[in-house]
Formats: structure tokens, C-alpha cells, sequence
């Protein structure tokens, strides 16, 4: 009798089915496949298995009715079933499980999980077949399994656990029950508030099934990394009186990637600690760490899917690891970022030379499945590991950063980390805060700069201009705020706010009885590319009940021609609200004239970089006269930004320009100077 147990895993895609069946063998399995619905329903049918693995979407029977026929021939514990699904909707999952699924795991796989869940729900089925007989076929069944077994009665002290689990643990006993007192005292203190807390879910019925990563102290005082996996049993109130489960010693798998079984980032952070104690203590030469990060890998995956991107991968680490010295390590510290550790170099030099090498091996192309030749490259961050430190997780935190400026370089895909690049991390993160809390409490103002007919000195409009009141530094520029709120992810809350408080203080011009002029309000790229901004923007200037045209939204030329077909529909859906539009910083780019005048503008304003020199440079004032003829031909008005001098005012006059706008009349005022200006200077009607 095979005493390996039989899985039937069904599943209509043939590459998951070839790679997952391959991996399950190595696990020790007897492996069955089908491809359909009806292959499946006759394997039940003539064989016995242990378990199966069942995918929700077949080309004929789908997964539930195949669950449902099974559940009525079989109880969950007599055949487990895990269902796969690519799907992550709630319902399916609830589905699953409402029709007798014992488990479910979500593509693509990760194969921890998998064995962890199939050694489950196995352990599982064999220790309900053995309780059910007696104790004594319970113990021979927890006996079978590498997983450690426990059982406890909710209202005794004790737990019974098997052989195996005290085996994980290094217990020397020949008792087969020890206290729970016992057994919480070995769970590692940064674990212990979790694994309560996920047992009291269990307990309570919040959760069916418990699983939980932690660590638990071995016999010699290290930890191990185990999962514990539990089920509760009930009484015919409903109220838990008693839970079992399995513990599994997964600290191979956690100290070393599943996927290439290479050391990772939890093994090689505890190797960077042990040298970093001798380098400290002056037994240990000089070490480093080299950060690789390929350059645009999901490039690789979108175009030839995942399976080929990890062939890909496989190949990658195969071919370092056949160049590694041996002071050299190479680990694996996430999906397409790999960690070089190098010991015991005598210059940086030779660090320089072994980095080169690495470059130029992984700059020889690879070949996919289809013998299609795969080019790539990687960005590097390296630090010395020196008495500085006192972390391991600061130096690869600091080559990560370092690696981060080295994908900004397009000449030297590898940098060195410096203590600049951490006072900068550490500035910006302060700025982040700052800017955070700016939000919060309501540091952020609008300043308006007039715009005035150049023919009649007439106010025309105001362009509203972002500032951060800082308590520390004082008035900030948008020049430093928008970036910092781009990267922080804070632009589009920005953003909305600039649109609420420019519509707000229309809406307070009218309440004044005062008529006022159309605003400018410059929206960031991401913002403009957000699919909410024609509903937010709508919204906004109902609530404020304002006329939209007297709202207009500045994009840079730069942007606007980044992706000008979809750029066109934003902006005419736009302006089927009421709003206009102007091509802020025009001249810098590279617009092509036949799609600009595909564009719904009203404005474009010539940048200041250009005005700046008009009277004393010809060249500047071509590009100025070319700009405000073009403009006349398709029907746009000029804005000129920076005016600072007369003499630039009556050349920009002269040449035709409609509008300017600069300090030669004001700089941004504040709302109640602006005000002022509505008052004061008589409007273009």
C-alpha cells in the first residue's frame, strides 16, 4: 500500500496544473490531475483520495456544483477541499465555504501557503478519523504526520500534545499533556499579543479557521518560525468548547526563498548582524552589500506573463550564483531584488570591479520559452558595513536608498550610500510629516496673482497659487509642496482642496456683491488624471453654486502632450461643465501645432523663461512673436508670466500679446488684497 497521500488536483490551466503538480510531488504526494469538470466528477467516483484541489472556473462544470455533488457523498473531513481562484471577491470566497469548501487559496500561488494548507487540511482529516475511533489510533495518526498535533478541552489547564510537536519544540518529556501556561510561555514575546488575539477570534467565532506565522522558542533558546494552524469544535449552543490544530516548522521555508531557495532577507539580515558585532569588536575586516533591483521587471511579466518572468528569474540567480566567490553571498530579498553580501575586501576599488562584473553578467541576454532573447539590467545601492551602524536593517534600509538614486542615474547604474542621502531621507520624511500635518491643520493657503490686459490695464483674472504656511520655516512655494505631495501621495487631497477654497472664495466674492473675474487654478498631471476630478469638479461648484466659467484649470504643455488624445476627451468632458482651459509654461515643450489645435484652450500663457530676456535677446523675442501669432491664428488669447519691466510690457504690446502677468503690476496677494484689487481696479467688462 503507497502510504503517500493521493490528491486529485484539478484545474483547466495547463501550465498552473504542470508547475503546481511538479511541486506537490516534490512534497511527497501522489498526484492526479483533470482538466474538466466531468474527468473529475468520474475520478471521485472510481478512486480514493485524500484530498482535492479544486478550480472554481472548468470549461464545462464550474467548481461550486462539482463541490456540491462532492459534499453529498462526502463530509469535510472525510475529503477536504481546497478551492483555487484567481478571483479575490469576497462572494466567491463565501461561496466556497457556505458549500463545504474546507479551505481556499488565491492565484498566483504562493507555495508556502499551499503545502501549509494541504498539510493542514490533511493532519486535519487523519486526526478527526483517529478521535473518532479512540485515543490510541489518535496518537499513531499524529505520529504519521511531520506536523505536531495538539487538542485542548477549553475548560482544563492541560493540552494533549503528539510527538512530533514536541519534537518542534525540543520537548524532553514523556508526558503526553503539558500545561497551556507551558505552551504560551514558548511563543516568542513580538508574537504573543497576535497569537492571542487571532485564538480569541477562533474561540469567539469570528474566524473558522485559525492560521498563524510565529515564532516559538526551541530547546536551545533560538526560535523557530512554526505556522499553527486550529479549528474549534462546538457544542450544540454554538459555544467553542474545545480546539485543535496543527503546528508545522516552517523555518526553512521562512529563512530561505521558496522560490529560489536561496537565503532571505531574514537570514541574511541575522549574517549582516553577526559581521556588524565583529567589525564593531575589530575581528572582522571590511564587509559590504550590494542592493540589485532589475529595472523595469514588470515589463517582463505584462508582456510574456508571470511563469516565464520567474524562468527568467531562475536563470538570473543560476548565473550569479556560478560567479559568486566564496566571501560572496546572494540572497533573495523580494520579488526582483536580490541582496550581494561581500566579506573581508581590502578597498573599494575591488568592490567597484566585482559590481562591473555583476553588471556586465546580468546584461547578457536571457531566452523565454519561446527562445526570444530578454535583456536586463539592474540598479545597485551599495554601503560599507562600518562600526557607524548599529542594524542591520539601518544598512540595508540605507542600500536600498542608495539604489533609489542609482535608478534616477542614466550613466551609472550603481551608487554608493553617503550620510547626505540619509540627512536627505531623514529631511524629507520630516517634510512629509510637516506637510501632513499642514492638512490637518489648515496651514495651507491660496495667494492670487492678477492678470491684466495689456491694451487697457484692465484686471482680467487671477491665478491662484498654492502656499504652505509653515510654523518652522515660514511661506513656502509650490515648487517644493507639489513634488513633496506627488510623492507622498497627498497631491489629489491637495488638489481638491485647491479647487473647494478657489470656488469657496468666488462663492465669497459674490456673497460680497462684488462681480469677480475668472480664476486659474493649475492641476498637478495626477490629478488631472484622476477618474473622479469631472465629478469632483462638478460637485464643487454646485455646492458653492457658482457659474463654472468663472473656473479655469492650467495644465503644463509638458503634460498635456505626454498623452494628448486621452488628454482631449478629459478636457472636453470638462468643459461641457462651463470650465476653460490654458497650456501653462508654453514654449517649453514639444507640442505639435496640428493636435494643439485639437485641443479646447482659450489661453495660452508664454513662459516667464522666455520673457525674462525679450528686450535684450532676439532670439527670445522671435520665440515670443512666434507664440502670439500662432495663437492668434487658432483663435487663443496670450497670457505672458513674469513681467517684471516696462520695457518688456510695451514689446509684448506691441508684438500683440493679449494678457500679462508679473510683478511690474503684483506679485500673489493674499484673499483680502485681492479683494482690494476687485474693488479697486476697474474689471474688463
Amino acid at each position: 500500500m503507497n502510504s503517500k497521500p493521493s490528491i486529485l488536483l484539478v484545474d483547466d490551466n495547463v501550465d498552473n496544473l504542470t508547475v503546481l503538480k511538479k511541486m506537490l510531488e516534490k512534497m511527497e504526494y501522489r498526484i492526479t490531475t483533470a482538466t474538466t469538470g466531468l474527468d473529475s466528477m468520474f475520478l471521485i467516483s472510481s478512486q480514493a483520495f485524500d484530498l482535492i484541489l479544486l478550480d472554481i472556473n472548468l470549461p464545462d462544470i464550474d467548481g461550486f456544483e462539482i463541490l456540491k455533488q462532492v459534499r453529498g457523498q462526502f463530509s469535510m473531513t472525510e475529503l477536504p477541499i481546497i478551492m483555487l481562484t484567481a478571483s479575490t471577491r469576497n462572494n466567491d470566497v463565501v461561496s466556497s465555504l457556505s458549500l463545504g469548501a474546507n479551505d481556499y487559496v488565491t492565484k498566483p500561488f504562493d507555495f508556502s501557503v499551499i503545502q501549509s494548507r494541504i498539510s493542514t487540511q490533511i493532519t486535519l482529516k487523519e486526526a478527526e478519523e483517529a478521535l473518532r475511533i479512540s485515543e490510541e489510533r489518535y496518537a499513531l495518526a499524529s505520529q504519521a504526520t511531520k506536523d505536531g498535533l495538539w487538542d485542548c478541552f477549553l475548560d482544563r489547564e492541560y493540552l494533549y500534545v503528539s510527538p512530533n510537536w514536541k519534537a518542534i519544540v525540543g520537548l524532553e518529556t514523556e508526558e503526553t499533556e503539558i500545561k497551556v501556561d507551558l505552551y504560551e510561555s514558548l511563543i516568542h514575546p513580538g508574537d504573543y499579543d497576535s497569537y492571542i488575539s487571532n485564538m480569541n477570534q477562533l474561540i469567539s467565532g469570528e474566524i473558522q479557521r485559525m492560521e498563524f506565522e510565529h515564532r516559538i522558542k526551541y530547546k536551545d533558546k533560538n526560535y523557530r518560525w512554526v505556522i499553527t494552524s486550529a479549528v474549534s469544535i462546538r457544542d450544540k449552543s454554538g459555544e467553542a468548547i474545545r480546539v485543535l490544530g496543527s503546528m508545522s516548522d516552517i523555518t526553512e521555508n521562512k529563512l530561505y526563498s521558496s522560490f529560489a531557495h536561496l537565503p532571505n532577507s531574514i537570514l541574511i539580515q541575522d549574517r549582516i548582524e553577526q559581521i556588524l558585532k565583529q567589525v564593531k569588536s575589530g575581528r572582522s575586516k571590511r564587509a559590504c552589500i550590494l542592493f540589485l533591483d532589475l529595472d523595469n521587471f514588470r515589463l517582463i511579466n505584462q508582456a510574456y506573463g508571470v511563469l516565464q518572468g520567474d524562468s527568467i528569474l531562475l536563470q538570473l540567480v543560476e548565473r550569479l550564483s556560478s560567479i559568486l566567490e566564496e566571501r560572496e553571498t546572494l540572497a533573495h530579498a523580494g520579488r526582483d531584488e536580490f541582496i550581494i553580501l561581500i566579506e573581508d575586501f581590502d578597498d573599494v576599488q575591488e568592490i567597484q570591479k566585482r559590481m562591473i562584473f555583476f553588471e556586465e553578467t546580468i546584461a547578457q541576454p536571457f531566452q523565454n520559452q519561446k527562445d526570444d532573447e530578454i535583456e536586463l539590467s539592474a540598479s545597485t545601492g551599495i554601503v560599507i558595513i562600518d562600526e557607524k551602524y548599529n542594524s542591520a536593517k539601518r544598512i540595508i534600509q540605507d542600500a536600498e536608498s542608495a539604489m533609489n538614486i542609482a535608478k534616477k542615474d542614466m550613466v551609472q547604474h550603481f551608487h554608493f550610500f553617503k550620510d547626505d542621502f540619509y540627512r536627505e531621507i531623514v529631511s524629507k520624511l520630516e517634510s512629509e510629516k510637516r506637510l501632513k500635518r499642514a492638512l490637518r491643520n489648515n496651514e495651507l493657503v491660496l495667494y492670487y496673482q492678477p492678470q491684466i490686459s495689456v491694451e487697457n490695464n484692465r484686471l482680467i483674472g487671477f491665478e491662484a497659487l498654492l502656499r504652505w504656511q509653515d510654523p518652522q520655516r515660514g511661506l513656502i512655494m509650490p515648487d517644493e509642496i507639489i513634488p513633496l505631495a506627488e510623492e507622498m501621495g497627498l497631491i489629489i487631497e491637495i488638489g481638491q482642496w485647491t479647487l473647494r477654497e478657489t470656488c469657496k472664495q468666488i462663492r465669497a466674492w459674490l456673497d460680497m456683491g462684488i462681480v469677480p473675474c475668472r480664476v486659474a487654478v493649475n492641476l498637478s498631471p495626477i490629478q488631472f488624471k484622476n477618474r473622479d476630478l469631472l465629478k469632483n469638479l462638478a460637485n464643487i461648484v454646485k455646492e458653492f453654486d457658482i457659474d463654472a466659467k468663472l473656473l479655469e484649470l492650467e495644465i503644463t504643455e509638458t503634460k498635456a502632450m505626454e498623452d494628448p488624445e486621452q488628454n482631449i476627451i478629459i478636457m472636453n468632458q470638462l468643459k461641457d461643465l462651463g470650465l476653460s482651459f490654458s497650456i501653462d509654461d508654453f514654449g517649453t515643450g514639444y507640442s505639435s501645432l496640428s493636435m494643439l489645435r485639437k485641443f479646447p484652450l482659450s489661453t495660452l500663457k508664454i513662459d516667464k523663461s522666455f520673457i525674462k530676456d525679450i528686450h535684450n535677446n532676439e532670439d527670445a523675442l522671435s520665440i515670443v512673436s512666434a507664440i502670439i501669432a500662432m495663437a492668434q491664428r487658432m483663435k487663443f488669447s496670450t497670457i505672458a508670466e513674469g513681467v517684471e519691466m516696462e520695457e518688456q510690457l510695451v514689446i509684448l504690446k506691441s508684438a500683440g500679446c493679449k494678457n500679462y502677468q508679473g510683478f511690474l503690476k503684483s506679485k500673489a496677494v493674499c484673499a483680502d488684497e485681492a479683494t482690494q484689487f476687485l474693488l479697486n481696479i476697474e474689471k474688463a467688462l
